[in-house]
């Protein structure tokens, strides 16, 4: 892996944590602005470090304030970043937009353009799949069933026993 960005970049990241923080963004405002308004669960494709890689926003808090902080997808992004955590951890390293990556500002407010990590998640193997199915057919030897003749609300399903 190489730690030194071939094109230096004005924008610097802290190594800080298994994370990266926009908080520690610095030399590059409008990065960091355009980072901070990604949606939870958003991904970003970017350079730090001299490391290409694809970078999710952070889950919302609790309390439903975004979490300004980005976490490494995929086993070559997370194995770079915690190389570079392990030997550069308090240091500063260069971040940019990956050139491949369309523009950030383009995207921010358009919900047709986001993208969300679809090809992060692993396909079931065949015995998650049969659990599942046998889960869902449970439900109906427990007595539950869909009738599009019947009101499906609250308070139907609270009579039919579902809130008790």
């Amino acid at each position: 892996m190489n730690m030194h960005s071939k094109t230096p970049s004005k924008a610097k990241v802290k190594v800080a944590d298994w994370s990266v923080w926009i908080t520690h963004v610095s030399g590059d405002p409008a990065l960091a602005d355009r980072l901070s308004a990604l949606e939870a669960g958003e991904t970003v494709t970017l350079v730090i470090g001299g490391h290409e890689g694809v970078w999710e926003k952070k889950a919302d808090g609790k309390d439903g304030r975004p979490t300004p902080g980005l976490k490494p997808i995929g086993d070559d992004t997370r194995n770079a970043w915690f190389e570079l955590y392990r030997s550069h951890r308090g240091l500063l390293v260069d971040i940019a937009l990956a050139q491949n990556e369309p523009a950030l500002a383009a995207r921010v407010g358009a919900p047709a353009a986001r993208h969300r990590p679809d090809t992060v998640l692993e396909p079931a193997s065949p015995g998650d799949q049969a659990a599942a199915w046998a889960a869902f057919t449970a439900l109906r030897a427990a007595g539950w069933r869909f009738d599009a003749g019947q009101p499906f609300d609250r308070a139907a399903l609270h009579e039919r026993g579902a809130g008790a």
